[in-house]
């Protein structure tokens, strides 16, 4: 089955309206009908996007079955976070007078990142930082999470978007001391 049908699909079971799912993209929502009818396909950001936003598996969504009980992604999303992150970030642009599709490209890779820090976030605080490893009945023991070295990784990716685009980064309404965990 093809994306866009599926796509219907899963919107009308979530039982979310074509421009509920368009403002949570931040697209419009002729882009939407235009996925669903096929007339075009989605990006691989916008594809993980909508997954996000229906909380489900971009695998589901290319041709798996779903159902109203559906739930695949166990990561506790904050899409009002995700969505102000990135309106954030957007505006920063706009204000130093930088626009242009390459930089909203690398905002777009700086979401896709902060989507798989939050999933490595949620594999340490699941698993932990040190987990078992098996190769056999005899070779067992516990070693590093791999999740931790990945979310490292990843962060200095999108500080290095940051710095790409001229962005400083300011902590809000929070308190510094407070884990993500």
């Amino acid at each position: 089955m093809m994306v866009g049908k599926k796509l219907k699909e899963v919107r009308e079971i979530r039982k979310i309206s074509q421009r509920k799912l368009a403002e949570k993209l931040g697209v419009s929502r002729t882009s939407i009908a235009r996925y669903e009818q096929g007339k075009t396909i989605p990006n691989d950001v916008v594809l993980k996007e909508i997954c996000v936003a229906l909380n489900v598996s971009v695998d589901l969504l290319s041709g798996g079955n779903v159902t109203e009980n559906t739930e695949l992604h166990d990561t506790k999303i904050d899409f009002k976070k995700r969505a102000e992150i990135k309106e954030g970030l957007i505006e920063q642009l706009e204000e130093q007078g930088i626009l242009g599709a390459h930089f909203f490209d690398l905002i777009d890779d700086y979401m896709a990142f902060w989507d798989i820090k939050n999933e490595l976030l949620q594999d340490i605080k699941t698993r932990g930082a040190v987990v078992p490893w098996e190769n056999s009945k005899t070779q067992k023991g516990y070693k590093r999470n791999d999740s931790v070295a990945e979310a490292q990784k990843t962060n200095t990716q999108m500080l290095r978007i940051l710095q790409q685009l001229n962005i400083k980064t300011t902590e809000e309404d929070g308190d510094p001391n407070e884990d993500d965990f």
